[in-house]
């Protein structure tokens, strides 16, 4: 699995991951199985360069996006109204991070646009 698939499989399944000081903290723990823990630690570095938009070399008005993304991955916005997810795309369009890429896909397969 990419980081970027580990992320969404956790918030799947009620899992939490967040940048926290000490590292990677891990909000409802008990719902990963020992497989999965096993990958988030394999690939700790680049799952907190995903939730970290500093650390990914964003900009401050980039960054903001990442913790949406990460709902839109997580199927938040799955159903949304099309001004919703237009103006989610509209966002997102310009951010050059694997979360915004996905969902930038992910928005234009459901809004039916080849851009």
């Amino acid at each position: 699995m990419t980081p970027a698939e580990l992320v969404h499989e956790c918030r799947r399944r009620g899992v939490e991951l967040r940048r926290h000081p000490g590292g990677l903290g891990i909000k409802a723990f008990r719902r990963l199985p020992p497989e999965l823990f096993e990958q988030l630690k394999r690939q700790k570095e680049e799952i907190l360069t995903l939730l970290d938009g500093a650390r990914a070399g964003l900009p401050d008005d980039q960054a903001a996006w990442l913790p949406t993304a990460q709902q839109v991955i997580g199927g938040g916005f799955d159903g949304g109204h099309k001004s919703l997810l237009e103006s989610l795309l509209i966002g997102v369009r310009g951010i050059k991070h694997p979360l915004c890429v996905e969902v930038r896909a992910r928005f234009e397969t459901m809004l039916g646009k080849g851009r």
